[in-house]
């Protein structure tokens, strides 16, 4: 609603308009001094610390009704990080969304799980469609095989602070498949899902992340979502390299999200 739009419901509305258009303004007026007070010296410091809006279509429109529940979700379990990484958390809410409504079929599949706070909002979106979420990781960490090559300078110790046994509590285990163990060997004697309607791969290294790409992409159908953390992050050459070569003949290719990490995001054509 735009400006002039307020003030005319505010001063020449109904009552009931002027009360809409008055708790719209308030919202506004308070949104607009907190961010130029407090985030824009945020923002332009040499902070790791950011002020971000809530998008429009949750913070006027109610659209994203889970929106509280979910932010704790996504910074559950240390992930603080996550916190203000919401643009990803809205990435990831609106595009899951848009392929439910258009129908596209298949369950998902989560490459690259770690403590589950991705899985869990994943699970929660995708509850009562009768959808089924696929989890495979090693739950200990990288596998010490994959640190090589354009890999080869990454810690081994990374994200091994996690296990199978915590990740399958705080995700829940109805409507999903745990397959813990080195991927893609782990996918062998798993019943794999027909189609895929989402692909997240959070893998971070070269072998997984093409792995992934080789595994699942033949089993997506049009519209299919294939999003892919760390793309542009600059921290991940192996990733990166990988999603470009797998891309590089295919019909499709990325979009860079200008999230904390510059997911890519593909849609299946």
């Amino acid at each position: 609603m735009s400006e002039t739009s307020r003030l005319r419901r505010l001063f020449a509305g109904s009552w009931a308009d002027r009360a809409i258009a008055f708790r719209a303004l308030k919202r506004q007026i308070g949104g607009i001094v907190l961010f130029r007070i407090f985030g824009r010296i945020v923002n332009r410091a040499n902070s790791p610390f950011l002020v971000t809006y809530r998008p429009d279509f949750d913070y006027d429109f109610r659209r994203f009704p889970q929106y509280h529940a979910l932010y704790a979700t996504w910074g559950a379990g240390g992930q603080f990080e996550n916190r203000g990484d919401i643009g990803r958390l809205n990435l990831l809410y609106l595009n899951l969304m848009q392929v439910l409504r258009e129908g596209v079929p298949g369950d998902a599949v989560e490459v690259g799980v770690y403590k589950g706070n991705t899985a869990k909002i994943l699970k929660e979106l995708l509850r009562g469609t009768g959808r089924r979420l696929f989890l495979f990781d090693t739950f200990t960490g990288f596998d010490h095989s994959d640190i090589a090559g354009v890999d080869a300078s990454v810690r081994h110790t990374g994200f091994a602070d996690t296990s199978l046994t915590s990740v399958r509590h705080f995700v829940g285990s109805d409507d999903t498949v745990f397959v813990p163990g080195y991927f893609p060997d782990s996918a062998v004697g798993v019943t794999l899902p027909q189609w895929v309607a989402l692909l997240h791969i959070d893998c971070d290294l070269y072998a997984p992340m093409k792995a992934a790409l080789e595994m699942f992409y033949p089993r997506m159908r049009r519209g299919a979502l294939i999003a892919l953390h760390d793309y542009a992050s600059g921290h991940w050459p192996g990733a990166t390299q990988a999603i470009d070569q797998f891309f590089s003949d295919k019909a499709e290719t990325v979009v860079i999200m200008p999230d904390k990490s510059g997911t890519a995001v593909v849609r299946k054509v």
